[in-house]
């Protein structure tokens, strides 16, 4: 788990820098410049033909044929696809599995909903809109419950960016959890007034009406961009088990509500992400009157045991064993087996059968899919890149997207924390480039390499390679950067390597540049 988690920020990463750099290299060169931007075209590229929702199914493919359960597959892919900012793009991926998957489908049972998802321009309204309502929250509480001056009951400062010029995370279109948590700190504000200043009797029967009310949109919001109950609930005082209980009945009326006969792939998928949100450790408060789902009738009877104990009718404990029984009947029965999974994994009561045997299907023999083939990707990316570009240039800048590619595809081959090393791209006298993502840019990484039967000391080609950095920033002093010159970012060490950061840029090398002209010459074309 510790590498996937790995893998998945250094793809993360890699992402964001394809988002952002070429907006940064083409306000680097200034206005006038004419460079040319090849990046835009390469992110546009990449973006057609890699999805990163797409890029993680495949992951699981391969842990699945490495004795991952389906089920606990289908339950990352769901809280991947929740969580991933960009909603378009998951939109995009789903109808791509709709094309793979067809008439057998497998990670569109918990992914099929998605295609239904509210558009990124509407789901940015509604949250500023509500980042609105928060200021206001705070300000009518306050003055209900006579706040000392300067004191926000509920929170709700935070800084959103304005989507312009390539800038698209922490903005309302694609916030990150850094601006949602302001959203899950009102709502656990509120169910604290709720519970304290209620019970003083502070508020009548209309107030707690509307606190529950607002209590309910924030939890709705909060679901809608990933968030589980239990990552919303967090670690309550006291054991408190109210704020899981309102919001696991959030999500089991809307489940018991929508169960259907028959289940197609889109209202399979509502189900499972229901029950992925749903937080299950809390529905037994007590181990000694925990009972697997599938042993209903006597966990029927811990529920009873339960609900006496708590003083309560109908506890979550019950109406989640009430939706197994449920589910049981309907065909396919997929959410009763997701239900079971979590509900014992909350438990500690989980052991998963490490095998290709799921549902007794063979996976390992019989998984038909393909959702990411590299070789067909590259080519066809490759393609349009030899098209878009002149031949003096593709062949550089083809070389860049093979390496893009395949630590998109593979990010376990990418080596490095600091600066990411994507591949080698060139050799010469001085030592051997390659190419890297360092401080949020696509940057060419001089190393100090001796030749095979040199006897010059690698100290010597390192001190060449810190002589040359301090060049560079000497050149590069004040505050303009001189247009002929390449940018430089210092030196970085990394696993032992001493490497010089500076300016990539893909374009006709000089070799090239030398032999043309001379073929040119050549052929009397050069006056």
């Amino acid at each position: 788990m510790e590498q996937q988690r790995k893998d998945q920020e250094v793809r993360e990463r890699l992402f964001q820098v394809l988002r952002e750099f070429p907006v940064l290299y083409r306000a680097r060169q200034g206005l006038g410049t004419r460079l040319l931007n090849p990046f835009q075209p390469i992110q546009q590229i990449i973006n057609t033909h890699v999805n990163p929702l797409i890029l993680h199914i495949n992951d699981l493919v391969e842990q699945i044929r490495s004795g991952t359960p389906y089920l606990e597959a289908l339950e990352r892919a769901v809280l991947f696809a929740l969580r991933y900012p960009y909603r378009d793009r998951v939109v995009e991926a789903v109808n791509q599995l709709t094309s793979i998957e067809g008439d057998r489908p497998y990670f569109l049972w918990g992914l099929a909903a998605l295609r239904e998802a509210e558009p990124v321009g509407s789901r940015a309204n509604r949250l500023r809109d509500f980042h609105r309502r928060l200021h206001m929250m705070n300000r009518y509480y306050t003055e209900r419950f006579k706040a000392e001056a300067g004191v926000d009951l509920i929170p709700w400062r935070a800084s959103f960016r304005v989507q312009a010029d390539g800038i698209t995370e922490s903005t309302y279109e694609f916030p990150t959890r850094r601006e949602l948590e302001t959203f899950r700190n009102a709502l656990l504000s509120l169910g604290d007034l709720l519970a304290t200043r209620c019970k003083e009797g502070w508020a009548g029967k209309s107030l707690r009406a509307r606190m529950q009310g607002e209590m309910e949109e924030l939890a709705r919001l909060l679901f809608d961009y990933g968030y589980t109950v239990e990552e919303i609930c967090g670690r309550l005082r006291g054991g408190d088990l109210s704020l899981p209980g309102f919001l696991n009945g959030l999500l089991l009326s809307d489940l018991e509500g929508s169960l259907n006969s028959a289940m197609d792939p889109a209202r399979v998928s509502k189900h499972i992400v229901g029950l992925t949100l749903l937080d299950f450790a809390s529905m037994v408060p007590f181990r000694t009157f925990y009972c697997r789902p599938s042993r209903i009738k006597e966990a029927m009877e811990m529920a009873k045991q339960v609900e006496k104990k708590l003083g309560a009718k109908s506890s979550p404990y019950r109406r989640a064993l009430q939706l197994y029984q449920r589910y049981r009947e309907v065909q396919p029965p997929l959410a009763a087996y997701y239900l079971e999974y979590r509900f014992s994994r909350a438990h500690g009561d989980y052991l998963p059968v490490r095998s290709g045997d799921h549902f007794g299907v063979d996976m390992t023999r019989k998984f038909f899919f393909k959702y990411f083939d590299q070789g067909s990707v590259e080519e066809a990316a490759v393609q349009e890149t030899q098209r878009l570009y002149s031949s003096k240039t593709s062949q550089e800048v083809v070389e860049l997207l093979q390496l893009l590619l395949s630590a998109l595809s593979r990010p376990d081959t990418v080596r490095g924390r600091r600066v990411h090393v994507l591949g080698h791209i060139q050799s010469g006298a001085m030592g051997r480039v390659l190419l890297g993502v360092y401080k949020a840019n696509i940057v060419a990484l001089k190393e100090a390499v001796v030749p095979p039967g040199s006897s010059m000391p690698l100290s010597e080609k390192v001190r060449q390679l810190e002589y040359e950095a301090r060049i560079h920033a000497h050149v590069q002093s004040g505050d303009s950067q001189h247009e002929n010159i390449v940018e430089c970012f210092g030196t970085v060490e990394e696993e032992g390597h001493r490497y010089l950061a500076i300016g990539y840029h893909p374009a006709e090398t000089l070799g090239s540049l030398v032999r043309r002209i001379q073929g040119a010459l050549a052929r009397g074309n050069v006056g």
